[in-house]
């Protein structure tokens, strides 16, 4: 293993800091377009919905039919409305038999007619819902996003995706499929203690390695508070205060606005929990100083001192 300084993870921290996350990352850019470009040609999302409008205004055959499954369909209004029901559409197509699908579809529409059809005929049905709620869910899309806008860092620093466990100047996407075997050769190799013993892997996001160092990487992208936030920021609390092999190093990476108000805002500006999180983040670089807790900025001045 080759000798050489590591970075201090203060200054790693102090640059990211002072490099905050933009408002707008165009890594993150999610752009699915549902419906067609005008109403005179319609593709087959909205034809498929316009039947479902039909059977919800004629109730014509219904107890023959089945609910349409062309993609999408479930931006539609009237599965939309489900969730007011407690029922989603994917439970209704993974769980639910053809009889009790019927049974639930007859339930929901009598109760749509009632809350929903006469408001939406009033305002107009219209396919741009459609539209609408698939841009509404398009922050659920990030995580192969995430993976778009690593390997181009990656790269940049003459890191090549690896074949097998990684090696010098390699990297592997550790929680992906095709990668997770390549991982555990991995930890086996270097004897990671954090990884190997309790018969549970918890696959890390990223790997590398550099100059016999191996770099173990937890990324989360967020970008508000929250209870489902605070889960993740306590997951890269506690990433960063693995112990392990001396050439070992865990790395807790946040993107998005979420950092900011995390590591930057004034402490009169953020609450008792995010002040308690930005406390333990900074204690636990103190206790481990060979493990990062970085932006994109930070992790792109990792990168550059490593060389």
């Amino acid at each position: 293993m080759t000798q050489f300084l590591l970075p201090s993870n203060q200054n790693i921290l102090a640059h990211s800091i002072a490099n905050p996350e933009p408002a707008f990352d165009a890594d993150y850019e999610k752009e699915r377009i549902v419906i067609s470009d005008t109403p005179a040609k319609p593709n087959q999302l909205i034809k498929n919905n316009q039947k479902v409008l039909e059977l919800v205004l004629t109730w014509k055959t219904l107890k023959e039919k089945k609910l349409e499954r062309e993609a999408h369909i479930n931006l539609g209004e009237f599965p939309s409305f489900w969730a007011t029901l407690d029922v989603s559409y994917s439970v209704f197509q993974k769980y639910f038999t053809h009889d009790y699908q019927i049974a639930f579809i007859e339930a929901a529409l009598e109760k749509f007619l009632i809350r929903r059809n006469d408001r939406y005929y009033a305002h107009g049905y219209s396919s741009t819902t459609l539209q609408v709620r698939a841009d509404s869910a398009a922050h659920k899309q990030s995580g192969s996003l995430a993976k778009n806008k690593l390997r181009p860092i990656l790269n940049s620093a003459e890191f090549t995706h690896a074949n097998a466990a990684p090696l010098e100047n390699q990297f592997i996407f550790a929680d992906a499929r095709e990668d997770k075997t390549k991982f555990l050769a991995l930890a086996e190799r270097e004897h990671m203690r954090s990884h190997l013993g309790n018969g549970v892997v918890k696959y890390p996001d990223l790997a590398f390695v550099k100059k016999g160092h191996v770099f173990v990487v937890e990324h989360k992208h967020k970008q508000e508070g929250g209870g489902g936030q605070n889960s993740a920021i306590q997951e890269l609390v506690d990433f960063i205060q693995r112990s392990d092999q001396d050439h070992i190093h865990y790395v807790s990476f946040m993107d998005g606005w979420l950092f900011n108000e995390l590591m930057i805002l004034p402490d009169d500006k953020i609450s008792d929990k995010i002040m308690g999180q930005r406390n333990a983040i900074r204690q636990a670089l103190q206790r481990k100083p060979t493990n990062y807790f970085v932006n994109t900025a930070g992790f792109l001045k990792l990168l550059s001192d490593l060389i």
